[in-house]
């Protein structure tokens, strides 16, 4: 479970925040040229994480307990994937434009997570 909570909130931080409409969620929900667009190649910071998205389809990321590695992609539905090493399970959750340089994680019409975006990995990860 913990892994799949950090693919979860591997753009952001899991927060206690009010259920939005579903139908109005995935209406904010970014297609899938726009996550790629905004994910590839770009570092994301979220409260306690940070993890770079390699073009190559490799995610490296840092929190307080430790290093992680696995894959990344965009589905056709525009939702960001994540699949760790050593976790059977994967985690595909959308993305919102909240405000400038901030961006809403979506999983099932609640709002999850919330980040920021980097340009490029000067984290070094």
């Amino acid at each position: 479970m913990g892994r799949i909570l950090i693919g979860a909130i591997a753009l952001g931080a899991v927060l206690s925040l009010p259920a939005i409409p579903s139908a109005f969620a995935e209406e904010m929900t970014m297609d899938s040229d726009a996550t790629q667009k905004l994910v590839n190649g770009n570092t994301a910071v979220g409260k306690g994480i940070i993890a770079f998205y390699d073009p190559d389809g490799t995610v490296r990321a840092r929190n307080n307990e430790g290093y992680y590695s696995g894959r990344w992609w965009v589905s056709q539905g525009g939702k960001h994937c994540v699949h760790w090493e050593g976790d059977p399970l994967e985690a595909c959750l959308g993305i919102s434009q909240g405000s400038p340089n901030r961006y809403m994680v979506i999983d099932e019409g609640r709002v999850v997570g919330d980040f920021s975006m980097i340009p490029g990995n000067p984290h070094g990860l």
